[in-house]
């Protein structure tokens, strides 16, 4: 949320988009997630959020197995723990573009099917992948599709310090604090 508040272009086109959505009846209230997943805007902010401000940036470790394992060329020995570096796969500027730090929903639609599925791919990765994928991953899709509709849908947000609107601080998570947002009550519909 902190991101769309602060991205005056993305909050207002992604307003619109619930705005219309409610008007031409393609939503209900409260909105389901099948409704959510239509709206293709929401589905860009939604991966472009996860993407620039994600909720971890490591995987889970691998062991490399018996024999060692080649690396990018470097030689790593049988038993090594191996975790992969998720913040380097989602700020990688051969997949999203030479502006990878910048907070831009619009490259998850100006790109091609095969270049999104490209893109996803280490999106997806943020909730693990085959049997450590986290089980809670359907639920808060489900969420994040439904929240932040609802809450868009009920309230005019604004950061309330615009001139220092968070702090950010990177360990194995990302940890932002010392923010504040304005809701005022501006029901769409």
């Amino acid at each position: 949320m902190l991101y769309i508040a602060s991205t005056p272009h993305v909050y207002a086109r992604l307003k619109a988009e619930i705005a219309d959505a409610i008007k031409t009846g393609r939503i209900s209230s409260p909105i389901t997630n099948q409704e959510a997943q239509k709206l293709p805007y929401l589905q860009a902010v939604l991966y472009e959020g996860l993407r620039i401000m994600p909720s971890t940036t490591t995987g889970f470790s691998k062991r490399v197995p018996e024999g060692g394992d080649t690396i990018c060329g470097a030689f790593v020995p049988a038993g090594t723990e191996v975790y992969p570096n998720l913040r380097a796969l989602l700020l990688d500027t051969d997949v999203y573009g030479e502006d990878v730090h910048v907070f831009r929903p619009e490259r998850w639609l100006e790109c091609s099917a095969e270049q999104r599925a490209l893109m996803t791919r280490p999106v997806d990765l943020l909730f693990g992948h085959g049997r450590w994928q986290c089980p809670g991953r359907t639920l808060a899709w489900m969420e994040y599709n439904k929240v932040f509709v609802e809450m868009l849908r009920n309230f005019d947000v604004q950061i309330a310090r615009p001139e220092r609107p968070w702090v950010l601080k990177a360990y194995s998570a990302l940890v932002i604090s010392d923010f504040g947002i304005l809701l005022r009550e501006g029901r769409l519909g």
